[in-house]
């Protein structure tokens, strides 16, 4: 039979759930300015779709290497491929991790729903 490759299908549309992307300020105004995420930047692209309230808490979730002050909810507009999509995230950076993780290498086309900053 044929491969599955719906693993690697970001869910769009009506039915998508909510992604979100934890940031920096300088982030967002590159989204802005870009309808990218990272700005365009080539590279892995990461978000998820859980929802955290504090900076430290994603930072500790997600296992980032510093602590995000803003938390964007997504629209994603195209169709990147996924290597991860909605894997749980791994130790990594002194932190826990455990969080859910999407991640592509492909550009992310997103309109920004809103965003909020993030309390310590």
């Amino acid at each position: 039979g044929l491969a599955d490759t719906s693993k690697n299908i970001l869910k769009t549309g009506p039915t998508a759930p909510t992604y979100y992307r934890y940031m920096s300020e300088a982030e967002v105004n590159a989204i802005n300015e870009t309808g990218l995420l990272r700005g365009g930047i080539p590279g892995e692209t990461y978000f998820t779709t859980d929802l955290y309230r504090t900076g430290a808490k994603a930072k500790k979730r997600l296992s980032l290497s510093k602590t995000p002050t803003q938390r964007v909810e997504l629209e994603i507009l195209n169709n990147p491929k996924m290597e991860r999509n909605g894997t749980k995230v791994v130790p990594a950076n002194g932190q826990p991790g455990k969080g859910t993780e999407f991640m592509t290498n492909d550009p992310v086309k997103v309109k920004i729903i809103n965003n909020q900053p993030l309390r310590e």
